[in-house]
C-alpha cells in the first residue's frame, strides 16, 4: 500500500471543493426568493459538452543526472501540463417530486511530443540511464559526457463515467440538489523515448502506466435563476479503489541488449470535483452554457526510471536494487467550455 505526502495547500482543496455548500449556508441564500431552478425539467432530458481540458500530471522521469557511480538525481524529459480536448455527455430522468437520475461521462485524449538536449554541469559527470530491470543498475549504467538528445512521445486517455441519484431539498433551502452514487475512471499515460548522444550512445525507452478507479461519490448542487439566465454550482466529494499497472521496456546496445520490468499496485484515491456552469434558453427545450470545471485527484501514477535503491529518495542509491516503478502523486486538472442541454 502506497501512501502520498500532501503539501498544505492540497489539503486546503477538498474545502474550497465544498463551495456550494458553504454558499448555501452563507445569509444570501435566505434572499434568494424565489430565484431557484431544478437541474432540468421534469422528463427526460440530455446534455453536451466540449471543453478544454489541462492536467497537470507527475513529472516523468525516466533518466539520471550522475556523479561518478555512487550518486545523482532523477532527470525529467516531460514535465508540461497536458492539454486534450474532451467530450462530455449526459442523460437522466427527472420526477415532478424533484427526484432524479443521470448517467454521465467525459473523454480525453492527447499526444504531445517534447524534445531535449541535456549535458552534464556543476558536479554531474553524465547524464544517462540504467536497464529498467535494475540488474547490475549499481555497475555502470549507460551515459554521456557530451549531450543526451531525447524525443519523448505521451500518448494521454482519460474515461469518466458516473452514475448518479438524488433529489431536491427545498426544506433544506432554495436551489439545493443532493446526490450520490458511482464512479469510475481510467486513466492512461504511454511514454515513447528515443535517447541518443554526442558520444555514439542510442536507446529507446516505452513507459505505460494505467490507473484504473471504482468508488463511489455524493454531490451537492446549487442552482439560481435570474430571468433566463441560470447559474449551476456543482461539487462532487469521492473516494476509491486505485488498480495501477505499469510495463517497461528498453532496448539499449549499451545495456546489453532488451530489458523489460512489470508492476502492478493497488491503493485508494480521493477525488474532488468543482463545475459552474452559466446557461440561457435559445431556442425551445434547448439551452447553451459556458462551463468551468476543476478536478482533484490524489493519485495519479509517477513513473521513475532504474537506478535508484531503497536507502532515501534524497540520497538515492545506484543499487544493486533498482528497477523502473511507479508511486503515487495528486494532480489538479481544469477546463472550460460549451455545455448543451435539452428536455425532451
Amino acid at each position: 500500500m502506497h501512501t502520498t505526502n500532501t503539501s498544505p495547500s492540497q489539503r486546503l482543496i477538498p474545502f474550497f471543493l465544498l463551495l456550494p455548500l458553504f454558499l448555501w449556508l452563507s445569509p444570501a441564500r435566505a434572499q434568494a426568493g424565489d430565484a431557484t431552478a431544478s437541474s432540468a425539467d421534469t422528463g427526460l432530458y440530455a446534455k453536451a459538452g466540449i471543453s478544454l481540458y489541462l492536467i497537470d500530471l507527475p513529472e516523468y522521469l525516466p533518466l539520471w543526472n550522475r556523479i561518478d557511480q555512487d550518486k545523482g538525481d532523477r532527470l525529467s524529459t516531460f514535465d508540461e501540463t497536458v492539454t486534450a480536448p474532451m467530450t462530455q455527455i449526459a442523460l437522466g430522468w427527472g420526477k415532478s417530486g424533484g427526484q432524479f437520475v443521470e448517467v454521465r461521462g467525459g473523454f480525453a485524449e492527447s499526444n504531445p511530443v517534447k524534445e531535449g538536449a541535456y549535458s552534464p554541469y556543476g558536479d554531474y559527470t553524465k547524464v544517462g540511464y540504467f536497464p529498467v530491470s535494475g540488474n547490475n543498475s549499481g555497475f555502470g549504467g549507460a551515459g554521456t559526457a557530451g549531450t543526451a538528445y531525447t524525443r519523448t512521445e505521451l500518448q494521454f486517455r482519460q474515461l469518466v463515467g458516473e452514475l448518479i441519484a438524488g433529489t431536491q431539498c427545498a426544506a433544506w433551502g432554495p436551489g439545493l440538489e443532493l446526490f450520490a452514487g458511482y464512479w469510475g475512471m481510467k486513466l492512461d499515460q504511454e511514454y515513447s523515448v528515443d535517447y541518443h548522444s554526442s558520444t555514439g550512445d542510442r536507446m529507446t525507452l516505452s513507459d505505460d502506466a494505467e490507473a484504473t478507479y471504482n468508488g463511489v461519490l455524493f454531490g451537492i448542487r446549487l442552482i439560481r435563476q435570474a430571468g433566463p439566465v441560470k447559474l449551476s454550482l456543482e461539487t462532487t466529494q469521492g473516494v476509491g479503489a486505485v488498480s495501477a499497472s505499469y510495463d517497461s521496456r528498453m532496448n539499449s546496445n549499451a545495456q546489453g541488449g532488451k530489458s523489460s520490468i512489470s508492476q502492478t499496485e493497488n491503493d485508494f484515491a480521493y477525488r474532488g470535483t468543482l463545475d459552474g456552469t452559466i446557461s440561457a434558453n435559445v431556442w425551445n427545450k434547448l439551452d447553451i452554457g459556458l462551463k468551468g470545471g476543476l478536478q482533484y485527484l490524489s493519485y495519479v501514477p509517477q513513473i521513475l526510471g532504474s537506478g535508484q535503491g531503497y536507502r532515501s529518495i534524497k540520497e538515492p542509491s545506484y543499487g544493486p536494487a533498482g528497477p523502473a516503478h511507479i508511486r503515487g502523486k495528486s494532480s489538479l486538472a481544469g477546463s472550460l467550455g460549451l455545455d448543451l442541454t435539452y428536455s425532451f
